[in-house]
């Protein structure tokens, strides 16, 4: 089993190399003070789809049989139980308006367990990575959460929840009950390296809801190997399905959890 993981992880780090360097290529591409709305839609659409396919080539030269879920191509079927998650371009509106903070997310799944799971940035080089039982790294040095455990000096990550405007009171109640109680939030941008920030102890937690299987299939694994903690609101483990997470050093979990009950503990 270990050499079948070790052929998985490889075969992901190398398609989200070639994906990220094509992005790398596209960067930078539009002034988007002058290019109009539609035309930046098409634009970043193309790349998305061309990131993915490259990814899709890639994944099914070595694993013809395996299924994969994209944003773009939406579920391709396979004749396994193995499925890959993948996101070509997580982070589209920071890419579009050339905020380098953007990635490639792919994950292979088991039926409901993650075997591994690669982000790359390529804009900063770094690339983070995960197979089950062996730990997170980046670059390949060692990845481990922050030792923080008091609230009032967690600094958090967050997402706005612009698919579920109608949930935007909420929201805003527990962003403002949240920032008060720790020591700020930030809003990346980009929901894989959210986690993979939290995995890296940038940040003590990440927070958001309305996220898509393709954002968080990969980060997840990378911050439970680091010994970070996932969980939708209520503690569950259905944040894949819900697009409901919560993502932390493990440390303060309940304590974010808490925060965020009053809120949300039955709307998920």
């Amino acid at each position: 089993m270990a050499e079948e993981l070790a052929r998985f992880a490889g075969a992901a780090e190398n398609a989200a190399r070639k994906a990220g360097a094509y992005l790398a290529s596209k960067f930078g591409s539009f002034d988007t003070r002058t290019i109009r709305e539609k035309r930046r839609n098409d634009f970043v659409s193309e790349v998305d789809r061309e990131s993915e396919r490259l990814i899709t080539t890639c994944l099914r030269e070595q694993f013809p049989d395996h299924q994969i879920l994209g944003e773009e191509g939406g579920q391709q079927s396979g004749n396994s139980d193995y499925r890959w998650i993948v996101d070509p371009l997580d982070g589209t509106t920071n890419f579009i308006r050339n905020i380098p903070f953007f990635c490639v997310s792919i994950a292979l799944y088991q039926g409901k367990t993650a075997l591994t799971g690669v982000v790359f940035n390529p804009q900063t080089n770094e690339l983070f990575a995960a197979t089950l039982g062996q730990g997170a790294t980046l670059n390949g040095q060692p990845l481990s959460v922050s030792a923080e455990t008091d609230f009032s000096r967690a600094f958090l990550a967050t997402g706005f929840p612009h698919q579920r405007k109608r949930q935007l009171p909420l929201y805003s109640a527990a962003f403002n009950d949240i920032f008060y109680h720790s020591a700020g939030m930030r809003r990346i941008g980009s929901a894989a390296l959210d986690l993979c920030y939290v995995a890296a102890g940038r940040f003590e937690a990440f927070w958001e809801l309305g996220l898509n299987p393709w954002d968080i299939a990969a980060g997840s694994l990378i911050l439970s190997e680091a010994a970070g903690q996932v969980s939708d609101f209520r503690g569950g483990d259905t944040f894949l399905e819900s697009g409901f997470v919560v993502a932390s050093n493990g440390k303060i979990h309940k304590n974010l959890l808490h925060h965020l009950s009053p809120y949300f503990g039955s709307d998920q």
